[in-house]
């Protein structure tokens, strides 16, 4: 995580991500996320990131692996591997600004100061958009990153 927060500073157990707190699960029989009890007891998720896009400092991969495996498996991946996995590893989360609403409201972001920014979009010509004004508002482009999916 050295790009995004500076050269030589450490940040051990970390992780930077959109970050989803005080979830509550759904018992709803229509929704396709739903949980019934015999699956996950508890009536709210613990905090957890969304698994689109996940930077985690390196230390973290063995300690959620070793947590992972010794767990009842979740389907819902997210809330196993990056909420139930890391509850007790004292996991810094660090919420990211996320969009997938277009890219007006991404630039309006950018030109506001956004410094952690996961982008979701369709084509590389909104891509390239993107990024261009990304770079034209934040001179020191090597302190941030934007991610493409």
């Amino acid at each position: 995580m050295n790009s995004i927060y500076g050269i030589g500073k450490s940040w051990p157990a970390s992780l930077l991500c959109r970050v989803f707190k005080d979830n509550p699960v759904d018992r709803s029989l229509t929704n396709k996320w739903r949980l019934t009890k015999s699956e996950y007891q508890p009536e709210v998720f613990p905090d957890y990131c969304q698994g689109l896009a996940i930077l985690m400092t390196r230390d973290l991969v063995p300690k959620i692996y070793e947590e992972a495996i010794s767990r009842t498996p979740l389907w819902i991946d997210d809330v196993f591997l990056f909420g139930e996995a890391i509850k007790e590893l004292n996991v810094d989360m660090i919420s990211a600004n996320y969009s997938g609403a277009g890219r007006q409201k991404m630039i309006k972001q950018i030109k506001n100061g956004g410094q952690h920014l996961f982008y979701h979009t369709s084509g590389m010509k909104n891509y390239y958009y993107v990024w261009e004004s990304f770079t034209e508002s934040q001179p020191r482009v090597c302190n941030y990153s934007l991610y493409y999916s």
